[in-house]
């Protein structure tokens, strides 16, 4: 649903024009010379009475969308498994396995986790260089008072191909919540790497000499 974009005067029938976008002020004047006012986030009803005039917020805001005034940045740490190996050649991947970051962001509420929606259409997300890890990643017009999630996911080629992703999913998220300050809020995003695949081999050669095959008996290992 598209975003809140005026004022209704209901007994009078009049349309006052104002924005409704996420923490903006609404304003509006009446035949009568009053002026309404209020602020509203996106997707919440907000009534003023004025005058014995009541007056409607007149639409609602598409759930997540990122359109208020807050922002945040975090900053990819890159981790390893270093738990238990069955080989010690079995290696962990690397920061300079990354070849690039896709780092996905969602609103955290009582029923689970909702993907912030960008502008244009899809859900917001950044897609980061490997050479750029070290940089903090940015997101602007969020909402404040609003806890988000950001998940990173690590992949060693190009495309986001689930056989390319060498990050674990369940363990390189980051919650950070946006509240009323000047600066972006901030956190550290873990990047929690596989281990590699380990491909080895060998190879052998077996001769047999001409000749007779000779019965030596039997060995007895006892129980």
């Amino acid at each position: 649903m598209m975003a809140p974009s005026a004022l209704r005067v209901a007994r009078a029938g009049q349309l006052v024009a104002g924005s409704a976008r996420s923490d903006q002020l609404l304003a509006g004047t009446t035949r009568t010379g009053q002026v309404l006012a209020g602020t509203a986030r996106s997707g919440q009803l907000v009534s003023f009475v004025g005058g014995g005039l009541a007056v409607v917020l007149a639409g609602c805001a598409a759930t997540g969308l990122a359109s208020g005034t807050g922002s945040l940045e975090v900053v990819p740490a890159v981790a390893s498994d270093a738990g238990f190996h069955a080989q010690a050649l079995v290696l962990p991947y690397t920061a300079a396995d990354i070849q690039h970051l896709v780092v996905k962001i969602y609103t955290v509420e009582a029923t689970g986790e909702i993907a912030v929606a960008a502008e244009g259409g899809g859900d917001l997300a950044k897609d980061v260089p490997g050479s750029a890890l070290g940089q903090p990643i940015r997101f602007y017009r969020l909402h404040r008072d609003t806890r988000y999630r950001l998940r990173g996911f690590a992949y060693k080629a190009a495309g986001t191909e689930d056989a390319d992703r060498i990050s674990l999913d369940a363990s390189s998220s980051v919650d950070v919540t946006v509240a009323h300050d000047d600066r972006p809020a901030t956190g550290a995003l873990p990047l929690w790497l596989l281990d590699k695949t380990f491909a080895g081999k060998a190879t052998s050669s077996i001769a047999f000499e001409p000749g007779p095959v000779d019965n030596a008996g039997f060995e007895d290992f006892g129980q």
